[in-house]
């Protein structure tokens, strides 16, 4: 009976806090950017997208913003423009003064979308762009809008984790960062978009998505179409574990593809990497938590109650890592186990409830036991 509730609740627990990566899809308007703007917002529903992402620099692009807004589509919502990006140059003259260039193009957008920043300045120091970050969090507060960095390979803002960086220093609650799959590839991290993900998932809003080719770890930054490409032609990089890093780290915002340089016809690359994306975010959200009388009885954990050391033994010699969550979801301890009886001192904890996640190293294989703290 008692591990009948046990298995009871690891389910429950599993229902209420499994993340699943949504399943919209906007793009970039590379591919269409010389299409009518009417013909454009019908084909991109007919296809399926969520919406757009345009840059937005000038009074040109903004009337281009605003026309796409006015089209049927937008104006139903079955459309919208999640965020715009913005590529700025702190060392441009119109950048500078009472009312640069980006006070004017944010004062200018929706109140919902969000205010990408592409940093590329001629000269730029962390000193100017941290100052710059927050006269612009502080304006974007004023009109309820968010920052976001758009971290991008050979600018000075090269990765998401450096963007995080930024953002600690400048300490602003609007002030985000992207991840933005071509750009970390071209940085080298092909092997590391897991841990990537995982060290910018608490400052992550919006992600890209694109195809890669013959990614070459020790040379990375070649052609674009390296690391741009249609979903259904990524034969240098495994885009399931990308979604599947994405659903781990509880990342459930929107994802934007990618379409900077692509030659295919748009009806053609853009309609078959949406099939593409709609099967990789099934497939991963469908992945089932291992669950069952095997595994709680490989791991087994106590005392609990537990005072002040908890042990937990191992009995399967594939590496298993620990973390214990309070109650709000937040990581208290994470540790490697070992096989055999491992000591875990839990006397920092304050007397509740926690939960202890057991899981396998590549994270497919989980399982939950409640754990309650005594004085």
């Amino acid at each position: 009976m008692k591990k009948h509730l046990m298995i009871l609740f690891l389910l429950c627990y599993i229902s209420i806090n499994s993340q699943t990566v949504q399943k919209d899809l906007y793009t970039f308007d590379f591919s269409i950017n010389d299409r009518p703007i009417n013909e454009n917002a019908r084909l991109l529903k007919d296809m399926g997208y969520k919406g757009i992402v345009l840059n937005v620099n000038s009074d040109t692009q903004l009337d281009k913003l605003n026309n796409y807004l006015a089209t049927e589509e937008f104006q139903s919502g079955a459309l919208t423009i999640p965020v715009i990006y913005y590529v700025w140059n702190g060392d441009n003259a119109a950048e500078k003064g009472d009312n640069p260039r980006w006070k004017s193009i944010m004062n200018s957008i929706p109140e919902s979308t969000s205010f990408w920043l592409l940093e590329n300045s001629s000269s730029p120091t962390r000193g100017k762009i941290i100052q710059a970050l927050k006269e612009m969090t502080n304006e974007a507060k004023k009109l309820n809008k968010d920052v976001v960095i758009y971290p991008h390979d050979h600018h000075f803002i090269d990765n998401a984790e450096d963007a995080v960086s930024y953002i600690k220093e400048v300490n602003a609650d609007n002030l985000f960062t992207t991840v933005h799959l071509c750009h970390e590839l071209r940085e080298g991290n092909i092997d590391r978009m897991s841990e990537v993900i995982e060290n910018t998932k608490e400052y992550l809003k919006y992600v890209s998505i694109s195809g890669a080719f013959n990614v070459d770890t020790n040379a990375p930054q070649g052609p674009w179409e390296d690391v741009i490409r249609p979903l259904d032609d990524s034969a240098g990089y495994d885009l399931e574990n990308y979604v599947r890093y994405l659903r781990e780290s509880g990342y459930t915002g929107e994802v934007v593809l990618h379409t900077f340089g692509i030659t295919r016809q748009a009806e053609d690359h853009m309609t078959s990497s949406l099939t593409v994306w709609e099967n990789l975010v099934d497939k991963v959200n469908n992945e089932t938590l291992s669950v069952n009388e095997q595994q709680i009885t490989e791991t087994n954990l106590y005392p609990n109650p537990v005072k002040r050391y908890l042990t937990i033994t191992n009995k399967n010699s594939v590496g298993k890592t620990v973390t214990i969550y309070d109650v709000t979801g937040a990581a208290k301890i994470t540790k490697a186990l070992i096989k055999g009886e491992n000591t875990i001192d839990v006397r920092a904890l304050v007397a509740g409830l926690y939960l202890a996640k057991i899981s396998s190293l590549d994270n497919r294989t989980q399982s939950a036991i409640k754990i309650i703290k005594t004085k």
